[in-house]
């Protein structure tokens, strides 16, 4: 009679975790996962310059397998003041600890390596994007071998490809194609360019042979001023920004990896413009496997944009059908103004740069002179869109201002994404004022014990006695 009720009792226990368990899984969507992207505390930041007092002002990162590389352009404000301090992190550290970055400053090697637009990895070596130094638009490539130490001067090597080509300088983002790494053009000195710079990586670094050039605008003129470019798998789309100062563009170069470089056939262009006037301005995006988003930038010279543009790869690259539109500014007023984009493997999130002008403003968005402190609107509102659900409903988007945690996180340009976790780069808090605080998201959804809690208390009444 006492072992069943022991048995009664055991089963009464059963029933009601078991019930739990039913209930957990009905409800999984709000009860095992929670959702990061509103979490502060899966939000956290370092500022580099407690490290390092010049690291700050980075124009993109680059991500190795192991460390993360922060590509300096602009540390200071002063008059012709580049930087050539990279910032390394070891992303099996801890992220917090000083002991985790290193730093090294290239023009102890030589005095032009600074002032760079970004890199890129293709495996082995990392490369530096040459943009601006000091006085003058900059072709000069740095490469860092990532199997040697980072502080050691015989890791990084040196090569001005514009005394293979004169135009062959100030570009801003880079891309890796499997074999070909190619330099993105966006301002010679002379004007807004589209004079692409290849380099193979199967051949010698300074070799003159490994490097071709293809001028864009030699067959299209409006074919010109990019920021970043994305490999699909085949083609790679060089992203418009500006025509010349106060215009923006709107039309997506694409180049088919298949073909000889320096053949028009080789070549195509689609202004986006043709389908909604607002999409312009562009720097960056990202492909998440089939969809590619231009993140949007500019939309004049008075006003940032937030109208993001999507390309259906699938499709026919002229095809009006390819391509869709939706205004994020539409449902949240601070949402535009992005630099580039990154992927998680569901998420595509919009790395937030600036979002308005507070006067007094600046003379010239462009302009490497900056003589007003006072000039803000730069933001720290990422912008996250859901790639499972439709494209143009505003349940699939959603926002989180990184300023809700501390008031300097804003004034991104683009990040990097690990695998688990994403990091944003800092660029500047105000219009002559740099940052060095990287912001690190986790991405790793919260899965609730009450799976593992409720099978283990089952397995342990089976256990006892049954």
């Amino acid at each position: 009679m006492k072992t069943n009720k022991k048995r009664i009792i055991k089963i009464f226990v059963i029933s009601i975790f078991s019930f739990l368990l039913f209930f957990f899984v009905i409800e999984e969507n709000i009860m095992s996962k929670i959702d990061n992207f509103f979490q502060q505390d899966k939000y956290s930041f370092v500022d580099m310059t407690n490290f390092n007092v010049d690291a700050k002002g980075y124009s993109g990162a680059v991500f190795d397998g192991r460390y993360i590389y922060f590509i300096p352009i602009r540390n200071t404000y002063k008059r012709f003041d580049f930087s050539g301090v990279v910032a390394r992190y070891d992303t099996k550290s801890k992220f917090t600890s000083s002991s985790s970055w290193s730093f090294f400053n290239l023009t102890q090697l030589h005095p032009e390596a600074k002032g760079f637009g970004g890199g890129v990895f293709d495996g082995r070596y990392v490369y530096l994007v040459p943009n601006y130094n000091d006085k003058k638009r900059s072709g000069l490539v740095v490469r860092f071998d990532s199997v040697k130490q980072f502080d050691s001067p015989s890791s990084w090597e040196f090569f001005d490809i514009s005394l293979l080509n004169p135009r062959s300088k100030g570009f801003y983002g880079g891309v890796f194609d499997g074999r070909f790494i190619y330099f993105v053009p966006h301002h010679n000195g002379e004007n807004y360019s589209g004079e692409i710079a290849r380099y193979d990586t199967k051949q010698p670094f300074y070799a003159s042979s490994s490097w071709s050039f293809f001028d864009t605008t030699s067959i299209n003129n409006f074919s010109r001023g990019f920021v970043q470019a994305i490999f699909d798998g085949r083609y790679i789309y060089f992203i418009p920004n500006r025509l010349n100062t106060n215009d923006y563009n709107g039309q997506v170069t694409r180049y088919d990896t298949s073909k000889p470089f320096n053949a028009p056939y080789a070549w195509s262009f689609f202004n986006t413009t043709r389908l909604n006037a607002k999409s312009k301005g562009f720097a960056g995006g990202v492909f998440d496997g089939r969809y590619i988003y231009l993140a949007p930038l500019f939309l004049d010279s008075k006003n940032f944009n937030g109208l993001v543009t999507r390309y259906d790869t699938t499709l026919p690259f002229k095809s009006s059908r390819a391509w869709s539109f939706f205004d994020t500014s539409k449902i949240n007023t601070n949402s535009k103004g992005f630099v580039s984009a990154i992927f998680d493997g569901k998420y595509v999130y919009f790395v937030p740069f600036r979002s308005g002008y507070a006067p007094p403003r600046e003379i010239d968005p462009e302009s490497y002179l900056c003589e007003d402190t006072n000039s803000g609107g730069f933001s720290g509102q990422i912008t996250r869109y859901n790639t499972t659900l439709l494209f143009n409903s505003s349940s699939a988007w959603s926002f989180f201002d990184l300023t809700k945690i501390q008031s300097k996180l804003k004034g991104f340009w683009g990040g990097v994404f690990d695998g688990r976790y994403i990091y944003l780069t800092p660029a500047k808090t105000e219009s002559c004022v740099t940052s060095g605080r990287v912001v690190r998201f986790d991405t790793l959804e919260n899965k609730k014990g009450l799976i593992s809690f409720s099978l283990g208390i089952i397995h342990k009444f089976f256990m006892n006695d049954f």
